[in-house]
């Protein structure tokens, strides 16, 4: 796909995430940068726990964005930019749940049951099994 068309592919995955409820009832910050995406996440029981997920969107459709956390202030990989319990693996660090890069083309590449698939709903039920970590991650 040229890169016009991964743009405009990913323009409407993030607006669609923009302009849905679940983005405001957990207070995601988002912060769009070409094939970047940086999404604020804050537990919602622990509201001074907050992080900074990078989306990366390179190779879309045809690979599953990247998603890592990263140092709120540099935007930069930094061990210490994880929520307690959520990163898997240590190369490449990752999150291992459907929908990112890392769980599909390393923690599972040979499991058709994590295969990637895009829909127009990817970024959005990848975010809230995200948010569904860092909350347990973080606990009460």
């Amino acid at each position: 796909m040229d890169i016009e068309t991964t743009r405009a592919t990913v323009h409407k995955l993030v607006d669609k995430v923009r302009q849905s409820a679940m983005a405001d009832a957990m207070g995601w910050g988002l912060d769009h940068q070409d094939l970047i995406l940086f999404v604020g996440i804050r537990s919602r029981q622990r509201k001074d726990r907050s992080f900074l997920l990078r989306v990366s969107f390179d190779d879309l459709p045809r690979r599953a964005p990247s998603y890592v956390f990263v140092n709120p202030s540099t935007k930069q990989h930094d061990d210490a930019g994880w929520p307690p319990n959520v990163r898997h693996g240590r190369a490449p660090p990752g999150i291992c749940t459907p929908g990112t890069r890392e769980c599909c083309e390393h923690y599972h590449v040979n499991d058709p049951q994590y295969q990637w698939r895009y829909t127009d709903d990817a970024l959005l039920c990848t975010l809230l099994e995200i948010q569904k970590m860092v909350e347990k991650g973080v606990g009460t």
